[in-house]
């Protein structure tokens, strides 16, 4: 074979391998693409995700969270929905792992961290929930959010000294700051189950200086004062509150109690009637003004509130509960 024909066969073998190895590349592309890597950008994966979240199709959302998250690893929104979908599948556990994976990418948002604390806190791991919120404050040890949070986890486990020296932090931060009333009303309830009724007077006192306009800060101190059985300084402030909204639902319901207290069951009954008009689908006012109405022996009347807060409820025990005080009645 003459050398001019031995060069072309292997110029015409070497194009054959080239052209095989890239239509082998090609079919490579094409299969990842078609087979592994999702189909649609991350976004519509999202979107999708999010229409089965809103359906309660929880693990079909996840899936979908799943391509998004293929697609772009730094989908941070995705792995915070993603986690919220592992919550509605019971998977307590990949939820917080998906929190902790945002909170590495996005580490100024302390949401995620309150997430994780909530989570262990379901799970009963409050070290660990402890810690998560520890981190939240490090991060921005202004925030007074995540030092609330752990404030009143402390309160929930008795740890009462701790939650005071949260409180306190928070407080010494922003004395004068409308929003520190929320603490200082945590640290007044902290000092009464202390037994330090003098230092919660003047916190709850403090709140209301710091922000004259929240009605909640009046009935704080007005349910301190008629705890006290100092029922004068309670009413003024429970009509200080209702000054300042007249639609205020828990202001009627503290006052009515404050009446009931007091045995003017005729304004009793007049405010809890008021509290009823405001929100009818709330069972407190419904349950309290039955009460009343029982106590006067109108049991007619308070066998159709008890009927009305059954049907109010899905709570079993609550159910149950009234369910005996009608049948004590008829």
């Amino acid at each position: 074979m003459a050398a001019k024909e031995v060069t072309n066969i292997k110029k015409t073998t070497g194009l054959l391998i080239l052209a095989i190895g890239i239509a082998f590349i090609v079919l490579s592309v094409v299969f990842f693409l078609l087979y592994v890597k999702p189909q649609g950008s991350a976004a519509s994966h999202y979107d999708r995700a999010q229409r089965l979240v809103a359906g309660q199709k929880w693990n079909e959302a996840v899936e979908e969270f799943d391509k998004a998250i293929a697609i772009d690893p730094k989908y941070v929104q995705a792995y915070r929905s993603r986690a919220n979908a592992r919550q509605g599948q019971g998977d307590i556990s990949g939820a917080i792992s998906d929190y902790k994976k945002a909170s590495t990418l996005d580490p100024g948002n302390l949401t995620d961290y309150s997430q994780i604390a909530t989570l262990y806190i379901s799970q009963g791991n409050y070290t660990l929930a402890i810690t998560s919120l520890k981190e939240a404050c490090k991060i921005d040890p202004r925030n007074p959010r995540p030092q609330q949070e752990l404030g009143n986890l402390y309160v929930s486990l008795e740890r009462y000294k701790e939650a005071l020296t949260i409180y306190t932090s928070i407080i010494d931060l922003n004395p004068s700051r409308a929003s520190t009333s929320v603490t200082l009303i945590s640290r007044a309830k902290t000092y009464i189950t202390l037994g330090d009724p003098d230092s919660a007077l003047a916190d709850y006192s403090q709140a209301i200086d710091v922000e004259p306009t929240n009605e909640t800060t009046y009935i704080a101190r007005g349910d301190f004062y008629t705890s006290k059985k100092l029922f004068e300084l309670a009413m003024s402030d429970y009509n200080k509150a209702l000054e300042l909204n007249v639609n205020y639902y828990e202001g009627y319901l503290y006052r009515g109690r404050l009446y009931g207290a007091m045995d003017d069951t005729d304004s009793c009954i007049a405010d809890y009637t008021k509290a009823i008009k405001i929100d009818a689908w709330r069972i407190d006012a419904y349950v309290a003004r039955a009460d009343i109405y029982a106590y006067k022996n109108m049991n007619a009347e308070a066998i159709k509130d008890y009927e009305k807060a059954v049907s109010l409820t899905a709570d079993k025990n609550t159910r149950l509960t009234l369910k005996d005080k009608i049948k004590k009645l008829r």
